[in-house]
């Protein structure tokens, strides 16, 4: 679980505006995107150290989870021809 603070009201106008990680609190600078499941609200916000986050909020308890930091993500693989040449080649 997480501890999140968002703005009071109806479900559709709740937004997090801060959450605490690994003890440290970081405040949200921008919500990039929600989505509604049957029982669960998902959001992907930007927090203040510039990660992305994808944050669940269970409606039926009011309880929040971390799903997802944008460092969770897998390294992209390297670029292949054309992209990148061996530096031997030696031709163009």
């Amino acid at each position: 679980m997480v501890q999140v603070d968002c703005t009071e009201g109806d479900e559709r106008d709740l937004t997090p505006e801060r959450f605490v990680v690994a003890e440290r609190t970081l405040e949200v600078e921008a919500v990039l995107d929600r989505w509604f499941g049957a029982t669960y609200t998902y959001f992907k916000v930007r927090a203040a150290d510039g990660q992305t986050y994808i944050l669940k909020h269970d409606r039926a308890t009011g309880t929040w989870d971390l799903l997802f930091t944008e460092t969770d993500a897998p390294e992209p693989p390297p670029p292949t021809w054309p992209f990148s040449r061996s530096s031997d080649s030696g031709t163009h």
